[in-house]
């Protein structure tokens, strides 16, 4: 029993380091360089939004990819796999600007690519669903 509890205080010590380790790393990639308090919270606030939207994305390709692609081949009829390819590169491209310190602009091209993404697929689903909208 006792060697039961050790291992299982050695596990969660170990996932305490692996967990520090990754807070510290997550909190270099979002954290802002601006000097002013509200700029920085504009700019970190820009930076968590885009780095979710990477990371989902990327998991929407990994899918589109090895479901799509990989396991159903010619018979899949879905979204091409270069359209998430594309928002990736753009939002990777966001993100780069934003860390060089042009977050105000690239909240507004964040703003502006989901408002024409909603008002697509809300203008899309109202031809085959009327009154959506």
């Amino acid at each position: 029993m006792n060697n039961l509890v050790q291992w299982l205080f050695n596990l969660y010590v170990y996932f305490k380091k692996i967990l520090i380790l990754f807070y510290k790393f997550l909190y270099k990639l979002l954290k802002p360089k601006s000097q002013d308090d509200d700029s920085k919270r504009r700019e970190f606030i820009l930076n968590v939004i885009l780095f979710a939207s990477i990371v989902l994305v990327s998991v929407a390709l990994i899918v589109i990819v090895i479901f799509g692609v990989l396991v159903l081949g010619g018979s899949y009829k879905g979204v091409s796999p270069w359209v998430p390819v594309i928002v990736l590169f753009s939002l990777l491209t966001l993100y780069f600007l934003s860390r060089k310190g042009f977050f105000i602009s690239s909240s507004f091209i964040i703003l502006g690519l989901l408002f024409i993404s909603n008002f697509h697929t809300a203008f899309k689903w109202e031809l085959i669903f009327p009154r959506v909208c």
